[in-house]
């Protein structure tokens, strides 16, 4: 049994973890933004308090460097060692193109460790966060690269900063596309917006593979989106918490 903590621009996600099966047992999301030393420390301790059984370990994936090391300092304290930390270097089954001239972010990593061992390759995988990212795994495991876009909750952020009369509306899909008023028209270009992109990328990009995939969806606004997206899709609400069980597990070998 092991501790996954998946480290985003918004929240931190730790999964206690069953490796024998990948299970999530439990699972809390501590608030990233402005998180102090004390507070992560106060939130771990609670969370840790909850885990079932003694932990082997724990396994970090993080896309913010500056809570990375205070994470894993706790997590240090706390458990006895060092966590795990993901990287390109990370043992794991999905294989790098030699002319890749991108960071790949941890996340991704995590993800496509996950879909290379549960599901049918090709496969591409959608992470809806703070970003919503598009990445495409092929048939022979490499990670050939996909597209980044705003997020839900930051496109309409940003839309209200940067518009005088435009509201905060909430993330409610009004059931159509012509929208009736100014707050559907937000919900709308945010909502089924977010979804006529996800479906025009993965189609775009089988056509660049040269054959049809596997779709899978994870991340925060996954369960607002995906039932709007045409394209069938299997959502997946803990792609990453199984991707860290099988990295931890590959590096303990």
């Amino acid at each position: 049994m092991i501790l996954g903590v998946d480290i985003g621009n918004s929240n931190i996600v730790v999964s206690v973890i069953d490796t024998a099966t990948d299970a999530v047992l439990v699972q809390h999301r501590i608030e990233s933004t402005h998180l102090t030393t004390e507070a992560c420390r106060t939130a771990l301790s609670r969370i840790l308090r909850s885990a079932p059984a003694a932990l082997d370990g724990s396994i970090i994936a993080s896309v913010v460097p500056a809570l990375s090391d205070m994470v894993g300092n706790v997590l240090h304290d706390f458990i006895g060692q060092a966590p795990l930390v993901v990287s390109v270097e990370t043992r794991s089954r999905l294989r790098f193109p030699p002319f890749r001239n991108i960071t790949v972010g941890a996340d991704l990593i995590v993800a496509a460790a996950a879909a290379i061992d549960r599901f049918p390759l090709p496969a591409v995988l959608v992470d809806l966060g703070t970003a919503t990212t598009v990445m495409a795994v092929d048939a022979a495991r490499f990670l050939r690269g996909g597209a980044i876009l705003p997020g839900v909750h930051v496109s309409g952020t940003a839309l209200v900063d940067a518009t005088a009369l435009l509201p905060n509306v909430p993330l409610t899909p009004p059931g159509h596309v012509i929208g009736q008023s100014t707050e559907e028209c937000i919900q709308i270009g945010l909502l089924y917006g977010a979804a006529a992109a996800i479906d025009g990328l993965v189609t775009r990009m089988e056509e660049e593979l040269g054959t049809s995939a596997t779709v899978v969806a994870t991340g925060g606004f996954s369960s607002l989106i995906v039932p709007l997206c045409r394209r069938a899709m299997i959502l997946e609400p803990n792609l990453l918490p199984i991707g860290l069980s099988i990295l931890y597990k590959n590096e303990s070998v």
